[in-house]
């Protein structure tokens, strides 16, 4: 893993819920790290949701 260094990216899971405007709800379950020889990602994940249903993303992380 890449410790000592800031993850780059976020993981969210898709929880099955929409919001008021229909759009799926998203749940930041842990971050990743590109792969030390740029092949992938190296997660680290600390919950998955209730309800989960199998459906993770990996999002480029920004200032939020």
């Amino acid at each position: 893993m890449a410790r000592g260094s800031m993850p780059t990216h976020n993981v969210r899971a898709r929880t099955g819920r929409q919001d008021d405007k229909q759009q799926d709800i998203l749940t930041t379950i842990g971050v990743a790290w590109k792969h030390q020889n740029g092949d992938g990602f190296n997660l680290q994940l600390n919950a998955l949701p209730v309800g989960f249903d199998g459906f993770l993303l990996v999002i480029e992380k920004r200032d939020e």
